[in-house]
């Protein structure tokens, strides 16, 4: 997991700074919560409803390789600004 001050705590004025940020947080939660499903949630939701189970399963496992993509292009980005 990503160990980053609470959103509240920052007040960054630079835009890149921002979306990097913002990025950092969302692929944080992600992690924390593909990591919760994983460990409480999966096998249970699986055995009540296996449709349901996957597609959460899916959703989960989208967003937390999206907000990793997301991240690594914003370094890229930062790296050709800097």
């Amino acid at each position: 997991m990503h160990n980053l001050p609470a959103p509240n705590q920052l007040h960054s004025t630079n835009t890149l700074e921002s979306i990097k940020l913002d990025a950092a947080i969302a692929s944080r939660y992600a992690c924390e919560l593909k990591g919760l499903f994983d460990l409480h949630l999966d096998e249970k939701l699986r055995a009540a409803n296996p449709q349901a189970g996957a597609r959460f399963w899916t959703l989960i496992n989208e967003l937390y390789s999206t907000t990793g993509r997301i991240e690594m292009r914003i370094a890229r980005v930062s790296e050709v600004v800097a």
